[in-house]
């Protein structure tokens, strides 16, 4: 007679997370299935198993028994995606699958238009391969502007910065130099290494000239104020020329312009040509030319329809050294006319040491806030 085995038979087995590869149909005793785990997760165990022939006290029957698991792999430290890149505080370790949000060391910060996000992933398809941070963001070291101080900022005096170390996001508030106005508040380290922003230190400007004298206009053009370092030339009544202009500088005038005739008087059978050099402190009197004339007048004496200022010029200002005020070098020339004195007369006079001592003594009676700083020097021909 034939002889029959009875082998159990064996249900399909299943390991979560894996491939199992097992011998072909049917799942008998004696049957092995080979375990192969996911991408991103590792073998704990035998990685095979068989059919076994489990007896129970009223029967028998078949089962795949296995001890093996699928473990989820673990990534590391962020450090090893980036070397300037951190995790973010989280209660477990990250596994396969896993998204964590990362952050960039001091000094540096993430690229513009990039996630601050890692991706815990598998590095290829393969059964059992490793994990490693996968993802698009990366650190970048923070942009050096370099030292705010040794930037050209005109008419800032002093910088108060977030830190000294001079980087990308350091602001800087500014205290601008006397006669200098704030505009906007701060200037700040741009991701390109440039101290930007809105803050700047403007020179005050000066009102616009008051008109003097024979004056019909200060400046040429309709104005509000004058801005420091800009001029004005005047223009002045028919029969008077203009003489020097107003040049504004950090809120007030230090030069001014002034109108005044030249030769009224065509009985004049002698003209003398004089001119005074001398330093003074420029004050607020805008009349100078005028005022010249009679203190000229006044210390030959004669009428000040005699006398004619041709050119007032005021130029190379520098610092006295009484109080620091800054003085410039005025010179003057003048005509003196006579219908009936000889020239020799007019210029042993205008030559003397008595002229310049009444000269310098009706100047300061008619501009109080002027300051003769040198000896006045007289020439005449």
């Amino acid at each position: 007679p034939e002889h029959f085995d009875c082998l159990a038979e064996c249900s399909a087995p299943s390991i979560e997370k894996a491939t199992l590869d097992c011998d072909p149909a049917p799942l008998v005793e004696g049957t092995t299935c080979t375990i192969q785990c996911d991408a991103g997760y590792e073998l704990l165990g035998s990685p095979q198993m068989s059919c076994e022939v489990l007896k129970f006290p009223l029967a028998s029957s078949g089962a795949f028994v296995a001890s093996a698991v699928c473990r989820a792999r673990e990534c590391g430290d962020v450090s090893e995606f980036d070397p300037h890149m951190v995790l973010g505080a989280s209660a477990s370790p990250a596994v396969v699958g896993d998204t964590r949000w990362v952050s960039c060391q001091e000094g540096f910060r993430s690229a513009p238009g990039e996630t601050i996000s890692l991706l815990c992933a598998p590095v290829s398809d393969s059964y059992g391969s490793n994990v490693a941070w996968s993802g698009n963001a990366s650190c970048e070291a923070l942009a050096d502007c370099g030292d705010v101080a040794a930037v050209n900022f005109p008419g800032v005096v002093a910088f108060d910065c977030t830190d000294q170390l001079w980087r990308e996001g350091n602001m800087c508030t500014l205290t601008c130099a006397a006669h200098h106005q704030l505009h906007g508040s701060s200037v700040q380290c741009d991701q390109y290494g440039r101290w930007t922003g809105n803050g700047s230190c403007l020179p005050d400007s000066c009102a616009v000239p008051v008109l003097s004298e024979n004056m019909l206009s200060a400046c040429s053009t309709s104005l509000s104020s004058v801005p420091s370092g800009d001029i004005c030339e005047p223009t002045c009544s028919e029969g008077f020329k203009v003489s020097g202009t107003f040049r504004c500088h950090l809120g007030s005038y230090v030069e001014v312009a002034s109108c005044w005739w030249h030769r009224l008087s065509t009985s004049w059978t002698t003209v003398v040509v004089g001119r005074l050099d001398f330093r003074v402190v420029l004050g607020k009197e805008e009349l100078f030319a005028h005022a010249v004339q009679h203190s000229v007048s006044e210390a030959i004496g004669i009428v000040a329809s005699d006398v004619a200022i041709l050119e007032v010029s005021v130029s190379d200002t520098w610092a006295a050294e009484e109080a620091g005020l800054a003085s410039s070098l005025v010179e003057i020339d003048f005509e003196v006319g006579s219908p009936s004195a000889d020239g020799e007369t007019l210029l042993v006079q205008l030559t003397s040491e008595t002229f310049r001592e009444v000269f310098v003594i009706a100047l300061a009676t008619r501009l109080p806030d002027y300051k003769i700083v040198s000896t006045p020097m007289a020439q005449a021909v």
